[in-house]
Order: structure tokens, then C-alpha cells, then sequence
């Protein structure tokens, strides 16, 4: 990948990776809330998936996908 079609994919990449970093905190915020320990499980799987997600975005912004 040349330096420009890195930085095209890195501004693609922008605004999904800001979205999944706002999942993340609203899951993590609604975690510390939540006293029901089958909510808390259902938030714990949902922030693991979003945390994948965003650990994709940034591989796929860096090029390694």
C-alpha cells in the first residue's frame, strides 16, 4: 500500500474507531451501573465484540488486513 492510499484508508477508518471507542465507554459506563448479573453478562459479551471491532479497525488502518 502506497503513503497515500494509507492515509486514505486511515481517514476511512476515522470515524468508525471513534464510533466503536464511544460503544465502548457507554458499555463500560452501563457495566459499572448494572447490578443484574445477567445484564452484566450480556454487557461484558457486547464489549468484547466491540473491542474486536475496534481492534480491527485499527489493524485494517494500519494495513495488516
Amino acid at each position: 500500500m502506497n503513503p497515500e492510499q494509507k492515509r486514505l484508508t486511515e481517514r476511512l477508518l476515522e470515524v468508525p474507531q471513534m464510533r466503536a471507542g464511544q460503544m465502548i465507554t457507554l458499555l463500560t459506563i452501563w457495566l459499572e451501573a448494572e447490578t443484574d448479573n445477567d445484564t452484566s453478562n450480556m454487557i461484558v459479551t457486547a464489549l468484547t465484540v466491540a473491542r474486536e471491532i475496534e481492534q480491527s479497525l485499527a489493524e485494517a488502518a494500519e494495513g495488516k488486513v
